[in-house]
């Protein structure tokens, strides 16, 4: 099943008010719910940013700019939670102009409940001194799973609170700042030039954990560091999907300068339900066919398709 096949029933962050038999069920924010930008999971919200296009809800929390799928499965060993997303699921639509402004919140917001479980991290789990900083040039980033200035087709708030833990995994600097931003500044390049995609994004998990310990403050919650990133970007053509599917390793030798060609990191979603667990597209009429083709190329785009904000990387279209 899809997640919008789940919306009565599934494990939607906050209190379900109560409603009528057979109305989908609305989630009540409370009031620090809704400082750190989560709002109400209705119907309407969860089929925008998900039209069964991600599934296996875990812990779904919802954000004016897209929707988190936090991963709360306890594991043997310590630390007992990976204090990141399964998934995050975003739509994006055409923009006539969509530069990024330079406002950012000083700290990362969080999900008060999940955080005082000791599921979700706070903003001080990513917090490192400014000495360890010099010295470890290529640290750790909030990396964004919906990025901020995509969002900010949706206004200040929406922007504001991607700002949040549940949007989050380590990302490498050097990664954060270089290839992963080109794949961003493509699909909205994408969004603008087809009319709207949508993209789910989340990390990849090896038997091996890796963990994120901030030197500031050593009882904050340790973060698991992804050693992968996948990302899906679906669009409509006329009544039939289409989807492109990626799977970047943190770190690679080509990283070092651009630019940075998403084309080399193509795969199928079946291969990235292989390595997460997770399951995509079940809500999609031509689910099978998409899950198993791997693309051979990336949707074409011009120059012109990108954002301002984007002109590094629309500089380097082929």
């Amino acid at each position: 099943m899809s997640l919008r096949q789940h919306t009565i029933g599934i494990s939607i962050f906050c209190l379900v008010a109560s409603v009528a038999p057979g109305t989908p069920a609305r989630a009540a924010v409370s009031d620090a719910d809704a400082k750190n930008g989560v709002v109400e999971c209705t119907t309407a919200l969860l089929n925008d940013h998900n039209p069964g296009i991600a599934d296996k809800p875990d812990k779904v929390i919802c954000f004016q700019a897209y929707i988190s799928n936090f991963n709360t499965k306890p594991r043997d060993g310590k630390p007992k939670f990976l204090g990141v997303p399964h998934w995050v699921a975003h739509h994006v639509k055409r923009a006539a102009n969509s530069p990024e402004s330079g406002e950012r919140p000083t700290t990362w917001f969080t999900v008060p409940d999940l955080a005082k479980q000791g599921i979700a991290p706070t903003s001080d789990s990513y917090a490192f001194s400014s000495a360890f900083r010099k010295k470890h040039k290529n640290w750790y980033d909030r990396g964004h799973l919906a990025q901020k200035y995509l969002a900010e087709r949706l206004g200040h708030d929406a922007a504001w609170f991607t700002h949040n833990v549940a949007n989050a995994v380590p990302q490498l600097h050097v990664f954060n700042a270089g290839p992963w931003l080109t794949l961003e500044c493509m699909t909205g390049a994408w969004a603008n030039k087809y009319g709207e995609v949508w993209i789910v994004a989340g990390p990849v998990f090896t038997k091996t954990m890796s963990w994120m310990r901030s030197d500031n403050k050593k009882a904050v919650l340790p973060v698991a560091i992804p050693p992968k990133e996948f990302k899906i970007v679906l669009r409509k053509d006329g009544g039939t999907w289409d989807a492109l599917a990626f799977v970047y390793p943190q770190n690679h030798k080509t990283y070092a300068k651009g630019p940075f060609d998403p084309e080399i990191w193509l795969k199928s979603v079946a291969d990235i339900e292989q390595m997460t667990g997770e399951q995509f597209l079940s809500g999609l009429p031509n689910a099978a066919a998409l899950k198993a083709k791997t693309a051979d190329k990336l949707w074409p785009v011009v120059k012109s398709d990108f954002d301002s904000g984007c002109a590094k990387q629309a500089a380097d279209v082929k």
